[in-house]
């Protein structure tokens, strides 16, 4: 499946697990990024983000989806159309996060996390 198809196939629930597993991998180590950071970096809240990651929101906007994965360093179809003017119109736009010269890796089925093992939300 292609990772356009992926993106626009994801539910609620396969994008908390991802959101969940791509958030703790940025928290191994001594950096920490928490959800208030991250989200400011996608032009989004805190409590958005805690909302998608806690799989609070059955049928994620394909908008949020695609910033989120967009700022994760995934490659997304023509960005330039909607991802990137709402980085910029929200103030969240970081050339070496956002911009052309990134390295992006495209999303596969491998990428996303298998739906048995989810946590609950508040847990």
């Amino acid at each position: 499946m292609a990772p356009e198809t992926i993106i626009h196939h994801l539910s609620g629930q396969q994008f908390a697990g991802l959101l969940r597993k791509e958030l703790d991998q940025m928290n191994r180590g001594f950096t920490t990024v928490s959800c208030e950071s991250f989200a400011r970096s996608c032009g989004l809240s805190g409590k958005q983000i805690r909302r998608l990651k806690d799989g609070q929101v059955p049928n994620p906007n394909t908008l949020t989806v695609r910033t989120v994965l967009y700022t994760l360093g995934y490659r997304v179809a023509n960005a330039g159309d909607d991802v990137v003017p709402h980085l910029k119109e929200s103030g969240s736009y970081d050339e070496e996060m956002h911009g052309p010269m990134r390295d992006r890796r495209s999303l596969s089925a491998d990428d996303l996390p298998p739906l048995s093992g989810r946590r609950e939300a508040g847990q």
